[in-house]
């Protein structure tokens, strides 16, 4: 905390604290909190630095407030969910009990301003204030109305925090400026961006000029594997996050997870039967065969899953009828399955009194006659299966179900996992039209690539994606479309306006108005040659900025070759690349100049009909042209074609070829 006199020098801390029984649960992903920590951490004032879910249970979010105001010290809470009429909605309850000061002025402000966008905001019972030296604000549980309620007071915010924390230079600062500002009340929601070199807002880029560009491209053409690296080097992991359990599959772990408790916690029973003592005689039989000797057992007890009946008092020649998963009484020798016993006396109830091992079961099932029989079987012994302090979940393994599943075995609720990038969506063009106009207008087309790659990102696990807009084929329009994206996003990737059209704005506008670096214009490979890359910094955030061609099939082979390397580098996987395969081609075509990604489905050899070793077959989806989407209807590879040359101008059926798998099998 900065002290009375000095300026605040550093981020103000944030909690997001979601406030759901079905997030909680695993039921419902939580949006509204994760997209709270985006807009939180887009601003240069604040960092979120501690998120969690809890139910809606008033001593839950008690506990937290309390926590996280009072042990760990955070200037900034904001709740969201739980603000509303419903009997479950007990945040504003909770927050009223542990604040020490009431700040209601900020939740009726929000009010006033929501009351313009809806009547409902009037249903809200949200409650602010101050515990300590920490902002409490409830916020509604919906993505929109979390995000607008919170951009309503955010250009307050800082100030309210500097006269919490008295800071008192900045406080003097604030002052200054208010004497400043005329008497109106507009709230400046983006106050805190940056002035260069993108605070404009027109494009610096002239049709006029467009109109006199050079006809041949003034950017080299590199290798595609040249493309990946230069891609690679400008890709770091992103930050890390703890995610409730049931909310991390699909997500990469960033650091080993390890078992608190060993399993089983207690000796436990494989198989339904009894866990029996031997006696002296028993046991010498087991060792030599030289005894005579029968193996009866009296039946003292029973043990279920979820007895505590491990500290049993088991005398020689007794036994406890035991199921799959019970605790073993601790002076037992072994474990008998059902199948090998008789019952030689009943109580009044019909449960067995007496029982004797008759036989022991072969692998196969068939009993052999004679008692055979080792000291421990089908006991699973305190750790068989995970030792206490385990890694049970290593750093950089992908969190599948397998995982989940560990994790609740070993009580692992909250996981640092690396967080996922925001990704925008921008589709460029005069001729596009959105996908649910039932109509098409003359010279237009719907917008397929928007769609195509919101549900490829999708499937990477990636949930934060944001559609920036269409923009059509003017520098402003562009210019503003991208400038939505970059104030939402960390990684953009666009469609269309990269070719060599008077019409093709977007590097310009990337150069001109954003300042972006062009790495690269031109990739060596068809389809998909004009395909851009681009970095740049905005509002102090590095964003990567994907420009690929307008054509579906480019835009998704261009997307699956340099755009899911990138985002599973991100995302904090140790390897981000496609599998290489060798397949055997089933299908002619003549070479082109530049190496080709053609689109196949692939073929396994039947096993009943493999004498040696064969190469799966790679069948083509036909008309390979770029803007053929169906092409890409059955794809599970792209089989690469190498570039033509004098001596090699085509390929023919039963060559082996290399191939990317780019889908399941």
């Amino acid at each position: 905390m900065a002290q009375s006199g000095e300026t605040h020098a550093k981020k103000y801390s944030v909690g997001i604290l979601v406030v759901s029984d079905s997030c909680s649960s695993g039921v419902s992903t939580d949006k509204s909190g994760v997209n709270l920590r985006e807009v939180i951490n887009n601003n240069e004032h604040y960092l979120a630095e501690n998120y969690a879910i809890v139910p809606d249970d008033i001593p839950s979010i008690k506990e937290k407030l309390i926590q996280w105001s009072d042990t760990v010290g955070l200037s900034l809470i904001l709740t969201t969910g739980g603000t509303g009429f419903s009997p479950t909605d007990v945040t504003p309850e909770a927050t009223r009990e542990i604040i020490d000061k009431d700040a209601s002025c900020l939740t009726q402000t929000i009010l006033l301003e929501s009351l313009k966008i809806t009547k409902f905001a009037t249903l809200s019972r949200a409650v602010s204030g101050i515990r300590k030296n920490t902002l409490i604000l409830n916020l509604p549980g919906s993505k929109k109305g979390s995000q607008e309620s919170l951009e309503i007071v955010l250009p307050v915010l800082k100030h309210a925090l500097d006269l919490i924390n008295d800071v008192k230079n900045d406080v003097k600062k604030d002052h200054i400026e208010i004497q400043k500002e005329p008497h109106h009340h507009q709230h400046q929601h983006h106050q805190d961006q940056h002035q260069c070199p993108h605070n404009h807002s027109k494009s610096r880029v002239s049709e006029k000029d467009m109109l006199n560009k050079p006809r041949k491209s003034l950017y080299p053409m590199i290798s595609v594997q040249q493309a990946i690296d230069i891609i690679q080097s400008e890709s770091t992991n992103l930050e890390t996050e703890s995610v409730f359990y049931m909310n991390a599959l699909n997500r990469v772990c960033a650091e080993d997870i390890t078992a608190r408790d060993p399993l089983p916690p207690f000796a436990a029973s494989v198989k339904d039967g009894f866990a029996v003592k031997l006696t002296q005689n028993q046991r010498e039989y087991l060792q030599n065969n030289s005894i005579d000797t029968k193996f009866i057992f009296d039946v003292i007890g029973s043990s279920n899953a979820g007895d505590n009946l491990i500290n049993m008092d088991l005398k020689e020649g007794q036994c406890v009828k035991i199921n799959t998963g019970a605790p073993v009484p601790l002076k037992s020798d072994l474990v008998i399955q059902i199948e090998d016993t008789i019952s030689l006396e009943k109580d009044s109830n019909n449960a067995d009194k007496k029982i004797e091992i008759v036989s022991t079961s072969t692998c196969g099932g068939v009993h052999s006659g004679k008692i055979e029989l080792k000291l421990g079987q089908d006991i699973r012994p305190i750790g068989f299966d995970i030792k206490i302090g385990e890694a049970v979940v290593k750093k950089g393994m992908i969190i599948r179900a397998p995982q989940i599943g560990i994790c609740a075995t070993v009580g692992a609720l909250e996981l640092k996992v690396y967080k996922q990038p925001i990704i925008g969506l921008v589709s460029t063009g005069n001729e596009l039209m959105k996908p649910e106009e039932v109509k098409l207008n003359s010279g237009k087309i719907r917008d397929s690539n928007k769609s195509l790659l919101f549900c490829a990102a999708k499937s990477l696990g990636i949930e934060n994606i944001f559609d920036a807009g269409i923009a059509t084929d003017d520098p402003d329009t562009v210019f503003k479309v991208f400038k939505n994206a970059f104030e939402n996003s960390d990684v953009i990737i666009s469609t269309g306006g990269v070719s060599m059209g008077d019409k093709d704005l977007v590097k310009d506008v990337l150069e001109k108005d954003f300042g972006c670096k062009i790495h690269f214009a031109r990739m060596n490979m068809k389809p998909g040659k004009p395909t851009t890359f681009a970095t740049c910094e905005f509002n102090g955030r590095k964003k990567l900025i994907f420009a690929l061609p307008g054509n579906p099939v480019s835009a998704i082979v261009t997307f699956n070759l340099v755009v899911v390397p990138c985002l599973k580098k991100l995302m904090g996987y140790t390897n981000p690349f496609f599998t290489e395969i060798k397949v055997r081609s089933e299908f002619d075509a003549e070479l082109d100049p530049r190496p080709e990604y053609h689109r196949c489905w692939l073929q396994w050899p039947k096993l009943e009909n493999q004498i040696e070793f064969e190469y799966p077959k790679a069948y083509s989806t036909g008309n390979q042209h770029s803007s053929r989407l169906l092409s890409m209807n059955e794809a599970n590879v792209l089989v690469i074609l190498p570039g033509r040359t004098e001596a090699k101008t085509r390929v023919t059926k039963g060559e082996i070829l290399t191939a990317l798998l780019i889908d399941k099998i």
